[in-house]
This record gives structure tokens, sequence and C-alpha cells, in this order.
């Protein structure tokens, strides 16, 4: 992915040197974005370290990362029963727009 960095960008949290959490973004062209839609693909923070604002800094870095590169918006969909992370979404400033369809394999 670091050869795509205009598509994919990924960061990670990092605490005495162990991971505790991690951010995938994905950015693309639209019609109706000139600039351009920045997908947060995966939020992931340890289950032990959840609660500290570690997510809420990645999300901050995915939106500079965004900004930076010109994009018009940040968007992320999640499982309809994950009401934590709806909850955590809404906290930080995201808006329900669209209902997100899928179909696994």
């Amino acid at each position: 992915m670091a050869r795509f960095r205009d598509v994919y960008r990924n960061y990670v949290a990092v605490e005495h040197s162990r991971v505790v959490g991690l951010i995938s973004l994905v950015f693309y062209k639209t019609l109706l974005h000139e600039g351009g839609t920045a997908l947060i693909n995966e939020l992931v923070v340890s289950g032990s370290e959840r609660g500290r604002g570690i997510g809420t800094q990645l999300v901050k870095a995915g939106i500079a990362a965004a900004r930076e590169c010109g994009m018009d918006e940040i968007e992320v969909g999640t499982e309809r029963g994950n009401r934590d992370a709806r909850r955590f979404y809404k906290h930080i400033g995201f808006n329900l727009e669209y209902v997100l369809f899928g179909m696994e394999f």
C-alpha cells in the first residue's frame, strides 16, 4: 500500500512499543465530490485500550490526511448492530447520511 499513497493510508497508535490501534483509509473519486471521498476502511483499537481517546486521535489523523489530499468528505460504515461504533462516530461528529447495503460471499 505504500506504493499507492494517493489511494491508501494507514496509521497506527503505538504505546510502549506496542500497537494499540490502527486506522486504514481509502481515497477515491466520485462524480458528486470533485475532490474525492475518504473512506475509513478499518478502525481498530485494542479492547483493553478503549475509552482512552485512541480511536478519536486516529480518526482525527484520518481527517487531517483526507484534507491534506484534497478530499471533500470522509465516510465510515459499521454493522447495524454495532451500537458502540455508531455511538462513537456520532460522538465525534459523524452524521447518519446513507444506508449501506452489503452482500457477503
